[in-house]
């Protein structure tokens, strides 16, 4: 709430350019997404692979040049992040520190691509799960509402079958019928149906 009242009151100044970036944009909340015109960011290509593991590497000692390009096609393949990219770099950096290399080496590299690789494997397997559960949660709610909508119309049915439209009594029938269809979006199909039987 205090994000969304500090963008409205950005908006008034014609020379402040605002710019966020998330990954969990189903998330947020509808009316902050509405203030900003979305851009999507994809994951980065081949080429951008070796670009971003030979900037992350650039600051370690190493002889890997020849072998970023094999990088850069695994990164591909397990879909990973800028992020992922140079996480893998200085978790390699770190394990070829903790066994006192003078270098990054090719197999500390290679074990962390094999790693992040997995971990981007598992995210997917349970993010697949998740929209798996809600896409069955989604049926079941549509069956349960179309259940209790066949119930409620034969429930109106019923009602209106039993009604006896003499005078006065018309309006008091329909102040009971109607509130019910109401329920369940048939207000028009009642009404049409008290019509037929007064005619």
């Amino acid at each position: 709430m205090e994000l969304n009242v500090k963008v409205t009151e950005y908006e008034k100044e014609p020379r402040l350019l605002v710019i966020v970036a998330t990954n969990m944009e189903k998330i947020l909340d509808s009316a902050l997404l509405s203030r900003f015109e979305r851009v999507e960011v994809p994951l980065p290509d081949f080429q951008m692979c070796i670009a971003l593991f030979t900037y992350f590497l650039r600051n370690f000692s190493h002889d890997l040049d020849e072998h970023i390009p094999q990088f850069a096609q695994r990164a591909v393949q397990a879909r990973m992040s800028c992020r992922d990219i140079r996480k893998v770099v200085s978790e390699a950096y770190w394990q070829c520190k903790v066994f006192e290399a003078t270098q990054v080496l090719q197999e500390a590299m290679e074990d962390e691509i094999e790693i992040m690789s997995q971990k981007k494997m598992q995210e997917r397997e349970e993010k697949e799960k998740i929209e798996e559960e809600k896409r069955k949660q989604k049926e079941l709610t549509e069956m349960q509402y179309q259940n209790f909508k066949t119930i409620e119309e034969e429930r109106v049915r019923d009602m209106i079958s039993q009604c006896e439209f003499k005078g006065n009594s018309v309006v008091a029938q329909m102040e009971k019928i109607v509130p019910i269809a109401e329920g369940i979006g048939e207000v028009v199909h009642v009404i049409n149906e008290l019509k037929e039987i007064l005619n």
